[in-house]
């Protein structure tokens, strides 16, 4: 699975070339996407993760990966 920092690159790329027919709307999910993990990121180095906070970060990991799949099948 390739990582948010591709999917994020390529999917300004997609907009950029108008490959698709709803550009404000991918902007929108890439803008999503990129803003849930720069707040995933901070968490992980603004704080220790242990106990709950660790099945917080899985769980939090596991919807990053759905965005990822959603996104890269909207551009399918």
């Amino acid at each position: 699975m390739p990582d948010v920092t591709y999917v994020v690159k390529t999917g300004r790329q997609v907009v950029e070339r108008k490959q698709v027919d709803f550009p404000g709307v991918l902007t929108s999910q890439i803008d999503a996407i990129k803003q849930h993990f720069n707040d995933l990121g901070a968490q992980v180095f603004g704080s220790l993760v242990s106990g709950s906070e660790t099945v917080e970060f899985f769980l939090a990991c596991q919807i990053l990966a759905c965005w990822k799949i959603l996104f890269l099948w909207a551009i399918l």
